[in-house]
């Protein structure tokens, strides 16, 4: 058996789509599809049991072929890791938020606060065991068809659903309708299971085989045209087509099939030859630094440099990066296209950070805090960086990758002053330096404190003393101080909030009870308030009505028909009641 060839991920794949409208190959792929979903769930279960037997044997007792199994395995092998990766990103990120909690209840005072506080640090504390439980025991759990879409069958009906038989409905179409059939560089065409074939007019048909106690051999699936109004796309897939017929050229394709609520839409991955390269990074490079709604680009010269003040090459691409998958891919992908198009043009190569979303989450919220930090999902972040790479490879573009670390600190600390940048725009010049590796030593200050903008707050740090440790050494210790005088800061700023929130609540109910009583007044009748055989007259015995009356009016007065000549002085006031809202009562002035 010969030496299989190594392969990069990711960097030069590409992806055509189109949607299957030929009905009979629909009701095919509705059989087919909870046929790998079953076998799929089978695989997760056994490679978390520990129970997968070898691959003839397993095959055989499932009566599958061998192609079925290594696409199904790829699925399971897949869930698997991003559960044990989610696992243990949950698990790293615990023990922060916990020192947190206990941090704020040194500062606390309010019995209702530290009780609620306790509370979380015990429920947290509870699931960090049983994460590391988990990870130890490597029990990893995961549910196909979303967590969303299952916790929606104990709440029907705020989920829109009449009854379990419609949820369930629902659920199998999300999880059994969803399946990929993966090649190989030594099969046919590049996939022995799914084979393009070429008709005219721009379509193509799919040829895909069956399992084996299926009546037929093959599902032709006819009429099928990938990104029709893309002339590029086309010709990219018709190379891809070509090359596969020639052995030694030849590309493994994988194919994935889904469905929604429109139908079955197939997606073709596969990899293309390289492009020459167009640019050179002895013409420089372009810095970029990835941010949760923009990316952020610095063009510097060879020598690390940016460029002078009258020439254009520095900016911002916005977009929406918010939350788990709640972000525009397109909008993504027209930020990489736009980004690229200016490395093109200027002859430049892309420098951009390393694949590492756990720096980079604990990066952004140590410059920005918190709630910056949580704009940016580790889905979202992949998605631009492999969107970059992507284009860039197909374009010719060369890019760069380097580690990320104190990129931002450095930025803010040496150069926002210096070049009048952003902090975003800063990091990015760090990042573009760092690939012609030049010296990022603390600079010479004329005092051993230095003041900088972080957010909407102003740090002092205290330049640490020069070490024979890597320069990275002193930079970990003035992050330090930042983030202890951030955390202060920030908390003294939610104390100062609460404060004043409590001071303007109360001001405001003082206000709207005000109000209230007024109306009150010009609205009640007197008559009801007391009894029918009482009236009411003012100080000099003629009737009022309670218009003129409240907290500031004269005293009113009593009279009984039944003994006229007695008079009780007597004050309307309101008074409020939570559960009866506001009433009116009377009595007698003391």
């Amino acid at each position: 058996m010969g030496k299989r060839r190594k392969k990069k991920k990711g960097v030069g794949e590409f992806s055509f789509q189109a949607r299957i409208k030929d009905p009979k190959a629909c009701l095919g792929l509705d059989s087919l599809g909870p046929f790998y979903s079953s076998l799929t769930r089978h695989l997760f279960a056994d490679l978390n049991k520990e129970t997968l037997t070898t691959k003839p044997l397993y095959c055989a007792s499932l009566e599958i072929l061998a192609r079925q199994f290594n696409g199904c395995k790829v699925e399971a092998d897949a869930r698997y890791k991003n559960a044990l990766e989610n696992y243990k990103f949950q698990l790293d990120n615990l023990p922060i938020r916990i020192q947190a909690i206990e941090e704020d209840l040194e500062k606390l005072e309010d019995k209702f606060t530290i009780h609620q506080k306790k509370r979380r640090w015990y429920h947290l504390s509870k699931q960090q065991e049983a994460l590391e439980k988990k990870i130890k025991e490597e029990n990893i759990s995961c549910v196909f068809g979303s967590k969303k879409l299952w916790l929606a069958q104990f709440n029907l009906e705020a989920n829109n659903y009449k009854s379990h038989e419609a949820w369930r409905k629902d659920w199998i179409a999300h999880r059994d309708y969803n399946f990929q059939v993966v090649g190989s560089y030594d099969e046919t065409m590049g996939n022995g299971m799914c084979q393009l074939i070429q008709k005219e007019n721009r379509f193509w048909n799919l040829q895909l085989r069956l399992p084996k106690n299926s009546p037929e051999k093959y599902l032709i699936i006819p009429g099928i045209k990938f990104n029709s109004d893309n002339e590029e796309s086309y010709q990219t897939l018709l190379k891809v087509y070509l090359q596969n017929k020639n052995k030694e050229l030849r590309q493994s394709i994988a194919f994935r099939f889904h469905k929604d609520k429109k139908g079955w839409i197939v997606t073709l991955t596969t990899r293309v030859s390289p492009v020459e390269v167009k640019t050179n990074i002895n013409n420089g490079v372009i810095g970029v630094d990835t941010n949760p709604d923009h990316l952020a680009y610095m063009e510097i010269d060879r020598f690390g440099n940016p460029l002078p003040n009258g020439q254009a090459g520095k900016g911002q691409i916005f977009f929406n990066l918010k939350g788990d998958a709640d972000f525009d891919l397109n909008a993504i992908q027209h930020s990489a296209i736009e980004l690229v198009d200016l490395a093109l043009r200027t002859g430049k190569s892309l420098v951009i950070e390393k694949l590492d979303f756990k720096k980079k989450l604990a990066q952004l919220e140590a410059m920005h805090g918190p709630a910056y930090a949580k704009m940016l999902s580790s889905f979202a972040y992949s998605a631009i960086v492999e969107a970059i790479l992507s284009r860039a490879y197909k374009m010719g573009v060369e890019v760069r990758q380097v580690n990320s670390a104190y990129s931002s600190l450095i930025g803010n600390f040496k150069y926002t002053k210096k070049y009048g940048l952003t902090s975003h725009l800063a990091a990015a010049l760090v990042i573009g330096r760092r690939c012609f590796r030049l010296s990022e030593r603390l600079p010479q200050l004329a005092s051993d404190y230095h003041q900088i903008s972080v957010g909407r707050y102003q740090v002092t740090l205290e330049k640490p003393v020069d070490s024979s440790k890597h320069v990275w050494s002193s930079w970990a210790k003035v992050q330090r101080q930042m983030q202890k005088q951030l955390r202060e800061l920030r908390g003294q700023s939610k104390l100062e909030f609460r404060r004043k929130l409590k001071q303007k609540s109360r001001r405001t109910l003082k206000l709207e009870l005000k109000s209230k009583r007024r109306a009150m007044s010009k609205d009640i009748d007197p008559q009801k308030l007391v009894p029918s055989d009482l009236t009411i007259t003012g100080e000099q015995g003629n009737e009022k009505n309670l218009q003129s009356c409240g907290d500031d009016a004269s005293p009113l007065q009593l009279r009984s028909a039944s003994n006229p000549e007695k008079a009780v002085p007597f004050r309307v006031s309101t008074s409020r009641d939570d559960t009866l809202g506001q009433r009116v009562k009377y009595g007698h002035q003391h």
